[in-house]
């Protein structure tokens, strides 16, 4: 019994000094994982940066590509008598070289183990519940060897929402989106998704045409890498904090009326006779979004009737009314008014005959 309290003491001592050792056994695969994933995250954030869309190479995108264990495809559109639909085409990474091709690339450091462990995260939502699956990638379209579109993207996908924040840089020869008419804008998405492990999206997305000033376009790239370590959740904002910023106190407008085009707007609604019946789609303009075709410059002609990018123009049927915006500070539906906002409201009675004008724009009179 006497020797019994010494080898207590012994065997507490040495498992005093093993638990620490333990701990960083288990421990280490995550801090090797954490770095290797930061630092790749945060020299991709700097490359990326260097890429200027409708002037970076073809050769130059490959590179990066292949640092990033990037791949190359090609879309095909497959037509039958009665469907229509685009797949793609895995090709080689030189075909990007001076060709037509889209380029995708990502920051997963490819340890040992990884495969598995995402695999848990795309099967299982309860395993993201207690390690949410945080990922980074980035997207190029390349046209005749000149990279013409540029986007990148971190996500942190707990166990129903996928948070993510976007940021896409367009060349003038891309067709522009249904909700992306305008130079420069920051949106903020909420959508319920299908096919991917989140039931639903919570998205910041920075949208930009090459033309916008480049140190503009050089201040969205503040991705927080620090949402890539394992265990962490991010929020959109948490992403991009400052698009989120931006969205909230920027002074920019997504739409102003080319000042030709206001001028001629101001003088056809003057010329509006109040009792008569009027289509004002037809003297004013009108917002066609499945229009996919147009491009950036239509909306700098000066001639009426204007196209409208979506969400300028709101309609309401109790009291009959249409208003259209000639300047607008965000232009998704639900989005606050800004304080420089310029809109005409046209207010009709049950015959569609014009009553009434109400202006917040110069040189445009209330009317009576």
């Amino acid at each position: 019994m006497s020797d019994s309290g010494p080898r207590l003491r012994r065997r507490a001592r040495v498992i005093a000094f093993l638990c620490p050792v333990v701990v960083l056994l288990l421990c280490s695969p995550v801090v090797v994982y954490d770095v290797a994933v930061y630092w790749r995250a945060l020299s991709l954030i700097r490359i990326l940066k260097t890429i200027e869309v409708e002037k970076t190479t073809g050769q130059e995108a490959v590179r990066i590509a292949k640092q990033f264990g990037g791949s190359a495809s090609i879309s095909e559109r497959v037509v039958t008598k009665t469907t229509s639909a685009v797949s793609w085409r895995d090709v080689p990474l030189s075909t990007c070289v001076a060709g037509d091709c889209e380029l995708t690339f990502h920051v997963d450091p490819g340890l040992l183990g990884f495969k598995s462990l995402r695999n848990l995260w795309l099967d299982h939502a309860g395993f993201r519940h207690w390690v949410p699956a945080n990922y980074m990638g980035g997207h190029m379209e390349i046209k005749r060897g000149i990279v013409y579109e540029l986007q990148a993207e971190l996500g942190s996908i707990d166990e129903e929402v996928q948070h993510c924040a976007r940021l896409h840089v367009y060349g003038e020869e891309s067709l522009l989106t249904p909700w992306n008419r305008t130079p420069w804008r920051v949106r903020k998405v909420e959508a319920h998704v299908t096919g991917g492990p989140g039931r639903k999206t919570s998205e910041i997305r920075v949208e930009a045409w090459s033309s916008v000033p480049r140190d503009r376009i050089l201040r969205m790239f503040d991705f927080n890498a620090r949402c890539l370590w394992l265990g962490v959740h991010c929020s959109r904002c948490q992403i991009l904090p400052r698009a989120c910023e931006e969205y909230n106190h920027g002074d920019w407008y997504e739409f102003v009326m080319p000042e030709e085009a206001l001028a001629k707007f101001r003088q056809a609604v003057n010329n509006l006779k109040l009792g008569s019946q009027e289509d004002l789609y037809d003297k004013l303009g009108n917002s066609d979004g499945f229009d996919t075709g147009r491009k950036l410059r239509d909306l700098a002609r000066d001639r009426l009737p204007f196209d409208f990018p979506d969400g300028t123009i709101f309609g309401s049927s109790c009291p009959g009314g249409l208003t259209f915006y000639v300047k607008k500070w965000r232009l998704e539906w639900g989005a606050p008014e800004g304080p420089g906002d310029k809109s005409v409201t046209f207010l009709m009675g049950k015959d569609r005959r014009l009553q009434r004008i109400e202006s917040r724009v110069e040189g445009i009179p209330s009317r009576p």
